[in-house]
């Protein structure tokens, strides 16, 4: 049996589940990030975790959302002196249905060590 959950409500403690799609952590409980069913998907064969996620109604399985550490695609859009507005439009190679907004600021573009800012970046 399936819950239905709102963003803010909480899924669990980090001890017990990790964190999925649609969900977040902060100081050690799982909250909802979106509206939908929650779903707990065992991880692994035997003594393996559960993993908590949060599938929106009505659209399991069509719509996908960038998630962090994905390598996306995005076309700008707007330039400010601050920053870049871009559309994403595909994530790992495969595009999505609609676009999402983004902003790049300023402090994030480098002529020079781009590589040493990417490595930096996925430890987030």
């Amino acid at each position: 049996m399936s819950t239905t959950v709102v963003p803010g409500d909480r899924l669990g403690h980090v001890s017990e589940c990790a964190a999925g799609a649609g969900t977040y952590e902060r100081q050690g409980h799982i909250y909802a990030s979106l509206v939908g069913q929650v779903e707990r998907v065992s991880v692994g064969e035997e003594g393996g975790g559960v993993t908590v996620t949060v599938v929106r109604s009505g659209d399991a399985g069509v719509l996908r959302l960038p998630e962090v550490g994905s390598v996306v695609t995005g076309r700008v859009t707007k330039i400010n002196a601050r920053f870049a507005s871009v559309d994403i439009v595909c994530s790992q190679g495969r595009p999505f249905a609609s676009s999402f907004g983004g902003v790049i600021r300023k402090e994030n573009v480098r002529a020079t060590e781009i590589d040493r800012w990417v490595r930096s970046c996925r430890r987030w």
